[in-house]
């Protein structure tokens, strides 16, 4: 294939030229819409065309993920809501049966307090104890 020269309009000759070998051609200024080429290579070093198919497969896959992790979080909210009920249901529960426990068994026998009560306390091998807080 011959090489081309690109060429212009010589304003002052009313001419086409040849741009000259040794000259430049700005094409700064320039805007194209679309350009296609089967191959593009800079200073010698073949530029490979740009493929996105992986990232968009990975796009893909994680809005998937994330839709399914979002699923998964509001699921895990209802049962940490569910817990935290049953969690404070069954601490009155304890706290009901303690008390239902000191009503039957003789009262000077049955101690209850914090751990820091109970840490200071002379035990008694007759008391039972109950560690509440």
């Amino acid at each position: 294939m011959a090489d081309r020269i690109p060429v212009y309009v010589n304003q002052q000759s009313q001419q086409i030229t040849e741009l000259s070998v040794n000259d430049t051609l700005d094409v700064s200024a320039l805007k194209a819409t679309s350009v296609e080429a089967d191959s593009l290579s800079v200073n010698g070093t073949a530029v490979e065309p740009y493929d996105d198919t992986a990232v968009k497969a990975d796009i893909s896959a994680n809005t998937s993920a994330i839709a399914t992790n979002t699923s998964a979080i509001q699921t895990n909210a209802g049962s940490i809501s569910t817990n935290a009920g049953n969690i404070s249901t069954n601490t009155g529960n304890i706290s009901a049966n303690t008390t239902a426990i000191n009503s039957k068994l003789d009262a000077d026998k049955i101690w209850t307090g914090t751990e820091a009560q109970y840490n200071s306390t002379s035990k008694d091998s007759s008391t039972l104890y109950f560690i509440t807080g």
